[in-house]
């Protein structure tokens, strides 16, 4: 539904990252193999045991590759890639400060030098960093939320669709503003 959206509404400028797009293929991958796994009859709880006896066959491989391939294209025809970045102060601040693992961080740190005001992801440990104020348990002193520090929103799809869905409303459409997000998704 949001890359639909995106791709009727020219409100937005969306951005999403090569790491980003990675974990598009690792999470589809899963997916597929998890369908395979059920309608071979093998119970859940043995899907991790499992899973290397029963990988795609090399031509259920080809087709997933072109098949996602293929879709990826089109959605980078209207959404630009951009290279992942890593600095000194950012990247740290969120792993260090915030306890992202390293590729959260990589994302997040990617979105705020692209200068990108939304973060749309369904990671729900990312979108709690910005609801309240965090406690900093060695320092006993809160952090500020990520919009607060970074001038960035994280969010899920679906409140980005109905907060956008009312601005737009509001806003005069020809003098509305362009605006920047990344596309993490999970």
């Amino acid at each position: 539904m949001l890359i639909e959206a995106l791709k009727d509404e020219n409100t937005y400028e969306a951005v999403t990252s090569t790491l980003a797009l990675g974990e598009v293929y690792h999470v589809l991958y899963n997916e597929v193999l998890s369908l395979k796994m059920y309608r071979s009859g093998i119970p859940l709880t043995l899907w991790s045991k499992l899973r290397n006896k029963n990988d795609l066959t090399e031509d259920e491989k080809s087709i997933f590759w072109d098949t996602v391939r293929s879709y990826l294209n089109e959605l980078k025809s209207f959404i630009a890639v951009v290279d992942d970045k890593v600095d000194d102060e950012i990247y740290p601040k969120l792993v260090l400060d915030y306890g992202l693992r390293p590729h959260d961080a990589i994302l997040l740190t990617t979105a705020i030098k692209n200068r990108c005001e939304w973060f749309i992801t369904n990671d729900s440990e990312i979108i709690t960093l910005n609801k309240q104020k965090l406690k900093d348990k060695k320092r006993k002193k809160r952090k500020p939320p990520l919009s607060e520090l970074f001038n960035i929103t994280p969010d899920s799809p679906q409140n980005f669709l109905r907060e956008t869905k009312e601005e737009i409303g509001r806003e005069n459409p020809k003098a509305t503003k362009i605006k920047k997000k990344i596309i993490a998704n999970r």
